[in-house]
């Protein structure tokens, strides 16, 4: 996806889920935890907003995050707040070149802007979904193909590693996984025994293999489907499945 491309999928998602917001603020949003509509818009908004001024700043130092508004600010005025910083976010990131320097947690050593587009087209998609979802469960539309190739990538290359240290757990053996909408991106092999984990592109046979949509393939990985999910297909040893759900970013 190229810059445009990817401004247009934040905005798309980020509309989105503003939207399922509000037709339902009062919903728990499962999905996350402990949160409800209100925390999902201040967290979405604050990411934004962050990450809109580490791009801005052109700096190589993590910027301090932003906090967003009071607890008892109505739902018409957060999500005006919420609009205004995906907006702002979308102009910054729309004018910004990708090979631009700044500051990101990239494991893999990737230092621009780039790496924040693919990140906040990523983080609002997922929390599209997460919103839709708690508005009327079995409601969320599935993930662009794009995005969710996209978002497959920098998980396995790059936020991988850093999960499994959150966690401080290792997996064994190779994992294959196969999004079925994807001919020509859609295969990766990650072989946990080396650290951190080798990736590598394209079909190859696995300890463990999960095939299906691309969607579903980035939503399991975000934890968002319990046991792989009713359209994935899981091939061999089920350990990477059941361990899965331990790793959070």
């Amino acid at each position: 996806m190229d810059t445009s491309a990817r401004v247009s999928a934040i905005r798309r998602d980020g509309d989105a889920l503003l939207h399922a917001a509000m037709q339902a603020p009062q919903a728990q949003v499962q999905t996350c935890g402990d949160w409800d509509m209100r925390h999902l818009l201040r967290h979405v908004g604050e990411v934004h907003r962050w990450c809109a001024a580490i791009v801005r700043s052109g700096a190589q130092a993590r910027q301090p995050h932003l906090d967003g508004p009071d607890a008892d600010i109505s739902i018409e005025d957060l999500a005006g707040w919420y609009r205004e910083g995906l907006v702002g976010l979308c102009g910054v990131l729309g004018e910004a070149a990708p090979e631009a320097p700044a500051w990101t947690f990239s494991t893999a050593g990737h230092r621009n802007v780039g790496w924040w587009q693919r990140r906040m087209v990523v983080e609002t998609a997922v929390h599209r979904w997460d919103a839709q979802q708690a508005r009327s469960a079995g409601s969320a539309e599935p993930t662009d193909a794009d995005v969710a190739v996209e978002g497959i990538e920098e998980y396995v290359t790059d936020l991988l590693p850093r999960a499994l240290q959150r966690a401080s757990m290792a997996l064994q053996g190779t994992l294959h996984l196969h999004a079925t909408d994807d001919v020509q991106r859609g295969e990766w092999l990650i072989d946990f025994g080396a650290d951190p984990p080798a990736v590598s592109a394209g079909h190859a046979k696995a300890d463990t293999a999960i095939r299906g949509p691309s969607s579903d393939l980035l939503l399991w990985l975000w934890n968002r489907l319990a046991g792989g999910g009713a359209r994935l297909e899981v091939f061999g040893s089920a350990d990477p499945v059941t361990a899965w759900p331990r790793l959070a970013l």
